[in-house]
């Protein structure tokens, strides 16, 4: 909703975007150990600042992964790093009797100036690195148009840096959970009987069982369904998706409930309910709710959407009285 986007301290709201921004533009392509390095970092910064962040940027998130997703990525370390060397460069070196383009230059200054602004007041979150993705070309302009590239470019090694940089993109598109061009399960099979109990190697073959299974994760609800429902309510959390309770697509319509206590509408007579949904927008059980509401639940199946949420239940629910 529009109060939680925005960020009513901008103090607050410019410490929380540079941090988000800047995990989100520092991601490796390969992060071991990403949870545990997460958990350290974040317990060095301080408490006050950990509890401002919690109150007053409600979707403030400071979060590592193993490899970059494309939801949440920014440039990555690899142009950060090639970035950092051609300003450097550009200082020590320079090019003697060569001007910068001025033209560039207040384009570049006045992109800086645009995205201060953004981080004064807004607050998404998750994602804010690749939602700045139509900023990086104008930001870059300061640095890049410095005199000291002519010679910068010209070199062997800055040449094979590059290289190396962009290659690092092939890695998440290799490797993403979500869509894997490398059999990475029939992989981690292997390497799980070569190292058996191996906490890391048990739980990236989870993720991308998890991944690989997504795209359907309520096929089980779906088969209880009854074949003549044409329409099912869909209460949940953020970013859950109903995608698989459209399966086969043209046959039935999956409406969002957004208030679990108000769910008389007469043209939804099942509903396909999470748990921790309903109690947290109920303030009850949902016992409690099923029973107040004229509900049964026919069967609750215990669901992994997120390896990092880990298995949350989900109950399939109808109407035992017709309005």
């Amino acid at each position: 909703d529009k109060e939680s986007v925005h960020v009513k301290s901008p103090a607050l709201a410019v410490i929380g975007n540079t941090i988000q921004i800047a995990d989100e533009n520092l991601a490796p392509p390969v992060l071991p150990f990403a949870r545990k390095l997460e958990n350290t970092i974040w317990q060095k910064f301080p408490e006050r600042l950990r509890g401002d962040l919690a109150k007053g940027f409600p979707r403030f998130l400071f979060h590592l992964g193993e490899l970059p997703q494309e939801e949440a990525t920014g440039l990555g370390l690899g142009t950060i790093t090639l970035l950092a060397v051609t300003l450097i460069a550009a200082v020590v070196k320079g090019c003697p009797g060569l001007r910068f383009n001025t033209s560039a230059m207040v384009v570049g200054f006045a992109s800086w100036i645009a995205l201060f602004a953004f981080t004064v007041s807004a607050g998404l979150g998750f994602s804010t690195g690749r939602l700045l993705s139509a900023y990086y070309p104008l930001l870059i302009i300061p640095i890049v148009a410095l005199a000291g590239n002519m010679w910068l470019v010209r070199k062997k090694f800055w040449v094979a840096f590059a290289t190396l940089s962009a290659s690092f993109a092939l890695i998440p598109l290799l490797l993403t959970p979500s869509r894997p061009i490398v059999p990475v399960l029939a992989i981690f099979d292997q390497l799980a009987i070569k190292h058996p109990g191996n906490v890391q190697l048990a739980r990236a073959s989870q993720v991308y069982r998890v991944y690989k299974a997504r795209h359907d994760i309520f096929q089980p609800m779906r088969e209880l369904l009854p074949a003549e429902v044409r329409n099912v309510g869909f209460i949940s959390s953020e970013d859950d998706t109903e995608l698989s309770l459209w399966y086969p697509f043209g046959s039935r319509t999956v409406q969002h409930v957004t208030n679990a206590a108000a769910i008389s509408s007469p043209d939804l007579q099942w509903f396909v309910s999470k748990r921790s949904a309903v109690e947290s927008e109920t303030g009850s059980t949902m016992d409690n709710w099923t029973g107040s509401n004229q509900l049964a639940v026919v069967r609750c199946i215990s669901i992994t959407e997120k390896v990092s949420v880990g298995p949350e239940d989900w109950c399939l629910v109808h109407k035992t009285k017709s309005p």
